[in-house]
């Protein structure tokens, strides 16, 4: 009786993970779809607007296509339609209590703390960088004790010509001294990497022994399309042969990542 008790929990819990997976690549399918189009502006918002019309029961999505939609502005200098889109958005709605307490959308956080003013920095627009820094205000509070937070106000140090106030954080994080810091499990090499294209950024014309150090790390976050807009809008040149690369992926690739190279939704947590 209680072997046949276990395999029927057993068969429940699986069943409840694979029900789950299901949902996640129907949700990455969705958001790769999206992504493929942002440079676009008309095929972009018509297939956000089928996707809000086919998922009006799922929050999390909705709440996460609004950042999308701001991105996608952000990439297209519609500064009037980001502005107005900034405005409607509550960042309350992106943090929840959950069975592990504080529980928070880094993916929506991603594009919006960081790959946002990322975009805002190449393009030298600085109004709109600090418009988006007066809508992260609203919620610094509750994102203090988040990497994701912690990185996004080292890159602004950083984008401000305050390295000194950035670098400890990135080196620290690199070194996997970040025990205290919440964060999402599956997030923790994405955000590495930024720490490392950072500092391959700080030290590139500074110490060119320590740039050669994050060369690989440089060359690695070129091969995603979110990496190589984000070395680009800092001013780095790539060599012509991975400058070649480039242009034969993004002949043969979509505009974004495959779903599942995006940063996925997790549960914040903190390392035991």
């Amino acid at each position: 009786m209680l072997f046949n008790l276990l395999m029927y929990v057993f068969m429940a819990v699986m069943i409840v993970r694979i029900i789950s997976m299901n949902a996640q690549r129907k949700k990455n399918f969705r958001t790769t779809e999206l992504l493929r189009n942002v440079n676009d502006s008309a095929m972009f918002n018509e297939i956000a607007d089928r996707l809000e019309q086919e998922n009006q029961k799922d929050i999390v999505f909705l709440n996460e296509l609004k950042v999308f939609r701001l991105w996608e502005q952000a990439m297209n200098r519609r500064y009037d339609a980001f502005r107005k889109s900034l405005e409607e958005i509550n960042l309350n709605d992106y943090i929840s209590e959950g069975r592990k307490g504080m529980e928070v959308n880094e993916v929506a956080f991603f594009y919006l703390l960081h790959t946002i003013p990322n975009i805002f920095y190449g393009q030298e627009d600085e109004e709109m960088r600090k418009l988006v820094a007066e809508k992260a205000e609203t919620v610094r509070e509750k994102l203090s004790n988040q990497m994701i937070w912690m990185i996004y106000e080292a890159n602004e140090a950083m984008y401000d010509g305050s390295p000194e106030k950035a670098v400890p954080l990135y080196e620290k994080i690199l070194d996997g001294d970040y025990e205290g810091i919440a964060y999402g499990k599956s997030m923790i090499s994405v955000y590495k990497k930024i720490c490392a294209v950072m500092l391959a950024w700080y030290y590139k014309d500074r110490d060119e022994e320590k740039f050669n150090e994050f060369k690989g790390d440089l060359e690695a976050f070129n091969q995603m399309n979110v990496g190589r807009r984000w070395i680009r809008n800092l001013g780095i040149e790539m060599s012509d042969e991975e400058e070649a690369a480039e242009e034969t992926e993004s002949e043969e690739t979509s505009e974004e990542e495959p779903a599942e190279e995006e940063p996925a939704e997790t549960e914040s947590e903190e390392k035991e």
